[in-house]
């Protein structure tokens, strides 16, 4: 696989991770903390808009022939915490449903117990298919560019209940769809907003169910959407380990017809991913391990569209 590509899908599996550790004692005491993380990934997938597909589409009624990938997976987060428990960071941030990807952000508490998470984020690395829709010619790909901003208000008025919100700019570097049908231009704005209340069944274990709700605007009226999204997670957090389980179902409803298909297209998703963390790995306390698994099921009223995808991964990591 071609670097940049990897480093794609490595942003891609990260942003895809559930939030795994809790803060401990050592993230919320003045000073610097960091965790740094590397491992192994493997994805493979039917998904015909991904880059990484069989660069021909025999055939336009038909998903892809499914494709897999090992790629390298290298995750850091550097923090600093200031005396009043206020903190800045920077690093892969992740994610259960999207951005950010890389983030620089701060987090600042207050005196109710609830806290602000304000960040910036980007993806630059990510490549996309410049005409995805090519029947029977060689498709080539393209950079594709994300960036924004996200607000996370958690614990609010010390209440589990957390809403989040995020805004995000998508350009892409020579969108030849989008030149051949200006209703599939890719270029554009998505919003996501998520509401959360997790439920706590025990010391150290919680039950979370969310809603989110999005808002594709981008230029290309037939790639534009609202999506809705119904998520319920696991999180069970002690010393020695911890996990993060969850599954979602949603769907995503486009505004015009795909002039490539003659039919608006409708979309419902369908995805389970977990991250289990085990803590003290050979007896060290700065060593810690996590397996990552997930999978991804795509229905689409267009065929073409239609796609699974399974992930899985290991690392090993180092905090201080």
């Amino acid at each position: 696989m071609p670097p940049m590509k990897a480093v794609c899908c490595l942003i891609l599996v990260v942003c895809c991770l559930p939030v795994v550790f809790a803060q401990g004692p050592k993230e919320v005491r003045p000073g610097f903390s960091a965790r740094v993380e590397a491992g192994v990934g493997y994805v493979t997938s039917t998904d015909q808009l991904d880059a990484d597909a069989d660069k021909r589409a025999d055939d336009l009624r038909s998903n892809a022939d499914r494709f897999s990938n090992v790629l390298p997976l290298l995750l850091f987060n550097v923090r600093y915490t200031f005396e009043s428990k206020r903190q800045i960071y920077f690093g892969t941030k992740r994610e259960s449903g999207g951005p950010p990807g890389l983030a620089l952000g701060a987090v600042l508490p207050f005196d109710d117990g609830s806290k602000l998470d304000a960040a910036v984020f980007g993806k630059p690395f990510e490549e996309v298919w410049k005409d995805p829709y090519l029947d029977g010619l060689r498709r080539s790909d393209t950079n594709k560019t994300t960036y924004g901003a996200k607000l996370e208000y958690s614990d609010i008025l010390g209440t589990p209940v957390g809403v989040a919100y995020s805004v995000a700019h998508v350009d892409v570097d020579d969108d030849e769809i989008g030149a051949r049908f200006d209703a599939l231009e890719r270029d554009g704005w998505v919003h996501e907003a998520e509401a959360e209340y997790p439920f706590r069944l025990g010391r150290g274990m919680s039950i979370v169910p969310s809603f989110q709700f999005a808002v594709g605007d981008l230029d290309g009226n037939a790639n534009s959407y609202k999506g809705y999204q119904l998520k319920l997670g696991l999180r069970r957090f002690s010393a020695r380990y911890g996990f993060n389980l969850f599954a979602a179902v949603g769907v995503n409803d486009y505004d015009r017809t795909h002039p490539v298909f003659d039919k608006s297209r409708d979309d419902t998703n369908y995805s389970a991913f977990g991250v289990f963390t085990f803590s003290d790995l050979f007896g060290r306390d700065a060593l810690f391990c996590n397996l990552i698994a997930g999978y991804r099921h795509r229905d689409s009223n267009i065929g073409f569209l239609k796609a699974d995808t399974f992930l899985g991964g290991l690392t090993i990591g180092y905090k201080f």
